[in-house]
């Protein structure tokens, strides 16, 4: 039994608990925990937002993770790249680490890339690329393809605007190959 005292003066070596003073304070029983204070819970998991991850996809390199530099390259998933990180993938596939290299399984040369004739935005304080037709930004919002003959970028906005058309919109120049 514990107890607890406002003051220690006048208090005899005599004293036993359950004698009167009214400095004595506490050993009343009246405190009792409830659950949360005795269990600790699982803290919430911090998530990323989903904007800034979308963001990271369209303006940051997927191999390397530094912005995007021209030339700029897509490969079959949709994923850009800096030219020069892949190049570098390549050379040292044996030595990067396991779980790139499964990630990247489906690059085995350059001929599996596509270089990106990509549009810069019109405003200054804007990262994304835009569609050089619709003027929309390249930020996962709406959805982008890159033509197989040229190279360009364009929104799905713009290709569904000249469905029949078998040149490129931007450059004039065939736009797909036989594999697409």
């Amino acid at each position: 039994m514990l107890c607890f005292f406002n003051s220690v003066k006048n208090i005899s070596s005599d004293w036993i608990p359950g004698d009167s003073y009214s400095t004595i304070m506490g050993c009343d029983g009246g405190s009792i925990p409830r659950r949360a204070e005795m269990v600790k819970t699982k803290g919430k998991t911090e998530q990323i937002d989903d904007s800034e991850s979308l963001k990271q996809l369209w303006t940051r390199c997927y191999i390397s993770k530094e912005p995007l530099t021209r030339p700029i390259v897509a490969c079959k998933l949709g994923r850009l790249y800096n030219k020069e990180s892949v190049v570098l993938f390549l050379l040292h596939r044996r030595e990067a680490e396991e779980a790139l290299s499964t990630e990247l399984a489906h690059i085995k040369s350059l001929k599996n890339l596509i270089t990106c004739n990509l549009t810069d935005s019109k405003t200054t304080d804007s990262p994304y690329f835009t569609c050089p037709i619709t003027g929309r930004d390249m930020n996962g919002k709406s959805r982008f393809f890159v033509t197989t003959g040229c190279g360009c970028v364009l929104s799905e906005q713009a290709i569904k605007e000249f469905p029949n058309s078998k040149r490129c919109l931007v450059c004039e120049r065939e736009a797909f190959n036989e594999e697409t």
